[in-house]
């Protein structure tokens, strides 16, 4: 039997409040079963919904071009549109706390997807909680195929730290005080190349 959601499971998954609900039923856009339960892919209607409203096509207009014929939402309950995910109840920043992967990085994935930037308390959508394990084995391993990641932050750290130190008794033992930083580096290869 296909998932049915209540009308507040659906607001939930769908980041609105109930009463939008309300709204989309009364329009046209939404249908109720008798039970005033919905179909589980109803979140992706409400959220192509918000996302028409928030770009400036009101719900009433949605609704009059579906009562006229013009416009029909039944593909978005087709499967190949579940990429259009809704809400879990979970924020990054909980996912952050339970998995060990840092918020800064869970916040990225909504990025990465093309969506705005999220915040910590925003909660992740139910196809960004699929790469968290993804996220921590590479965290974990610090390399993802021929990428190194380094090692763990804070060998690094102390890595940068030493070796920043080493460098700068170096430099101040071997030219005199007020003298000019030489390269650490020989120049690029470019600037000595023949014929420039």
């Amino acid at each position: 039997m296909a998932e049915r959601l209540s009308r507040d499971r659906l607001a939930t998954r769908s980041g609105v409040e109930p009463g939008y609900l309300d709204r989309l039923v009364a329009l046209g856009i939404l249908r109720a079963a008798d039970d005033g339960s919905f179909p589980g892919s109803a979140h992706r209607i409400v959220r192509l919904a918000r996302t028409f409203e928030d770009s400036g096509i009101t719900p009433g207009h949605i609704g009059e071009a579906i009562r006229g014929g013009q416009l029909s939402l039944a593909f978005m309950a087709e499967p190949g549109y579940d990429r259009f995910s809704g809400l879990s109840d979970a924020t990054f920043r909980e996912v952050s706390e339970r998995s060990g992967v840092p918020v800064k990085v869970l916040m990225l994935v909504r990025e990465a997807t093309g969506y705005s930037t999220a915040a910590p308390e925003d909660r992740m959508r139910d196809d960004e909680l699929e790469v968290v394990p993804l996220l921590r084995l590479t965290l974990e391993h610090r390399s993802v195929g021929r990428f190194n990641l380094g090692p763990p932050a804070g060998r690094q750290r102390r890595r940068a730290r030493s070796s920043g130190a080493g460098r700068r008794d170096h430099r101040s033992a071997s030219r005199p005080p007020g003298a000019a930083t030489p390269y650490l580096m020989s120049p690029p290869s470019w600037r000595s190349s023949p014929g420039r």
